[in-house]
Parts: C-alpha cells; structure tokens; sequence
C-alpha cells in the first residue's frame, strides 16, 4: 500500500490557517518532519484490493447478506440500552439515558456521549487529525496543508514526490471532494476545483486543502470502544469479476442484483453510463476474461457502490493496536472509527492512519454485506455504563 515515495516536508500549523484559508500561500515547514510508514512492495499494495475480491468475494462466498429492513444508529443503540435496562427520554432533541433514575449518558443522531466536543471538532479536520496522530507516534500519510489559491506551490509539492498523491478538503464533507491517485499537474489542476468546492462553509470553518502521499491497499475501517477494536470492516470498491462469457454491462447488471436484497445497500447502487465505463477504460459491450478483477470506482464509500466486509477475527493485533492508538489520539474521545489504508489484515507493515471518524455510522459493522454483524451497540452501551459508573 504505502509507495516508496520519500515523506514530503511537512505542513506546518499556520495560527491563521488553523481557522480560516491561507490565500495564495502553502502552510510550509521543513522543521515539523512528517511520519512515514515503512513500505511494503508497490506491486502488493496495489492489488490489494484486487487480491482481497479474488479471495474473499468471488462465487458463494461473496454472497451478499439479506437484510430486509433499513435501520438507524439510534435505534441500534437504544435497543442495545434497552437489554441493560437503559430507559431514555428526550430533551430537546437529545435523548438522555437513564438507568435507576440516575443519567448515564446521551444520545443524538446516533452518536452518545463518548464523543466529547473536542473530539468532534478535531475530527472534523483533517489536519488538526494528522497532527494529534503525530504525536501518538501514529503512522500518517506525509502531506502538506495549502490555501485556496496556492494551487501553484501544491503542484510544486507534486513534483517532488516519487509517486501518487491524494487532495482533499481540510474540512469538508465526508468522502466528496477527495482525488486520489493524482500523478500529474493536469490531475491536480483538474482536482482542485472540486476539493475546493467540497470544503464546508462556515464560521471559523478551515478553508484550506491537503495534498498527501497516496498509499494503495485495503480500505479498513476500524470501530474503537474504549481501547479495543470491537469491529473491523474492508470496504470494498464498486467492481466487476469477469467470467468469460458475460459482457461488462451483464456483469454490473448481476452486482445490482447481489445488492438488492440488502436494505442499506439496494438504494445506494450507482448507475454507470457508457461514458462512465469508457472512464473507466471498459467498454459495455467487452467481454472480461474469468477471473479478471476491475475495479470501477476510485473510492469505497457505501454511496459509490461500496460493499462493507466484515475482517474483525482475521485483524492482526498490531494493526488493532494502531487503530486504536489513532482513536486514543483524540482528546476526548472514548469511542469512534480510525480509517487505515493497509497492504495486508495479517501484518501492520506499511499501514497508515487516513482518518479518524468520531461520528462513524454503526451500520456497516451490524449489517455488513458480507460476513458476521458485529454488536457495536453493544460495545458503546456497556462503556457508557462503565463509566457512569466511576
């Protein structure tokens, strides 16, 4: 996954950047080194994930669970609550939690009181993240943090690295506005607008971009309780297993059926267009030899026909360690998600941190396409209880 790609210079915290947009600058300094994750070989984090479908999602074994109704986070945790005998009751649209008559915690649009303010508004930049990760020694992708108009200096960096890059908005809505892979000036000036268009708007709000190292491998999500990993999940990108016989346009049709049974799933299956497969370097028409694996879209997020697939017996410990140092990073934080990008479930070599979530949906890890649920209410109800009880 990581590419042999020396660190860039780091991005230093710019006071007036840390809250609003640096204009026409780059957030520069050589004297802050980035953390860089040692590397495996390119050729195994690139097809990692081709590796993982081939494996894991091909035939009878990738059958995609059957769940037939939606579900929310709330009712989640509040029927994890209700079995340790939690009662709520609303207060101006939170829920308080109750037990004996004592308050035990809170509840609002299905994130609890494990996840203090702090937390949230760390999370919710991707800089100030990187550098809370730095200092838990969490490996990070090297990257620097630039204004809205220092698309010049941005290309700059670009130059200077020995592989791909991803852009971002510092603060931005989750998963819109990201580029990854990016190799080239055209790439970037092409992926500027977009990042820069994604960035969430706001007092105080961070208009700033982050342009870091990509690193290929699994998408892993890991949900973090206290200090353990209570479930692990690949998210697994949009894609078509050939098989011989079947045209490209076939086999997209059988993916849409596999997720049709799935509540969360069946409303969140893209379309694509002949434009869309000609992007992706495919005709509608071709036929894919048996077994070839192409992957059809550049993230793995459930709204771009993602597939969540539950790895928690198969996570090594040293990568469940890193995950959960990355959330223990989070001042404040008691239990959320840390997004790695890692070559292999077995070994924590060359793995990165990308994301901390505090406010990660429940969903994917109780009702996985594929796999055993895993009771992450559960997990939150029994430590919201552990430390009322302190």
């Amino acid at each position: 996954m990581a590419s042999s790609t020396p660190p860039a210079r780091a991005a230093a915290e710019d006071p007036a950047a840390e809250s609003g947009a640096v204009s026409g600058a780059s957030a520069d300094s050589p004297d802050e080194p980035d953390e860089a994750a040692a590397a495996p070989s390119r050729d195994e984090s690139e097809h990692a994930v081709e590796q993982f479908i081939a494996d894991r999602l091909v035939g009878e074994a990738g059958a995609v669970a059957s769940v037939p109704r939606p579900a929310t986070d709330d009712e989640l945790i509040r029927a994890a609550l209700s079995r340790r005998g939690v009662r709520t009751e609303e207060v101006d649209g939170q829920q308080v939690l109750l037990l004996g008559g004592i308050v035990v915690g809170g509840l609002r649009d299905g994130v609890t009181t494990l996840v203090g303010a702090h937390a949230r508004r760390v999370g919710d930049n991707a800089w100030l993240t990187k550098r809370h990760l730095r200092v838990r020694d969490v490996p990070v992708p090297a990257g620097r943090m630039h204004g809205p108009d220092a698309l010049d200096a941005a290309c700059a960096q670009l130059a200077e690295l020995d592989g791909p890059a991803t852009l971002k908005p510092v603060a931005g809505h989750p998963g819109a506005g990201i580029t990854t892979g990016l190799e080239t000036e055209d790439q970037l000036r092409a992926a500027w607008r977009p990042a820069l268009q994604a960035r969430r708007r706001g007092p105080g709000a961070n208009l700033n971009l982050l342009l870091e190292t990509h690193h290929a491998g699994l998408d892993l999500r890991a949900f973090v309780v206290g200090d353990r990993v209570v479930s692990a999940i690949v998210r697994v990108p949009l894609h078509l297993v050939g098989d011989g016989t079947s045209t490209v346009r076939e086999l997209l049709e059988l993916q849409t059926d596999r997720r049709r049974g799935h509540a969360i799933l069946a409303p969140r299956t893209p379309h694509l267009d002949d434009a869309a497969l000609e992007a992706a370097g495919l005709r509608a028409d071709a036929v894919p030899q048996a077994g070839e694996v192409r992957i059809l879209a550049a993230t793995a997020g459930l709204d771009a026909g993602g597939l969540p697939v539950d790895v928690t017996d198969e996570l090594a410990d040293e990568l469940a360690e890193v995950a959960a140092d990355a959330v223990g990073a989070m001042p404040g934080l008691g239990a959320g998600a840390a997004d790695l990008v890692a070559p292999r479930l077995d070994s924590a070599d060359g793995a990165v941190v990308v994301d901390v979530e505090p406010t990660a949906s429940l969903l994917p890890h109780h009702l996985p396409a594929v796999g055993t649920g895993r009771d992450v209410a559960g997990a939150l109800a029994d430590m919201l209880l552990i430390r009322a009880s302190r």
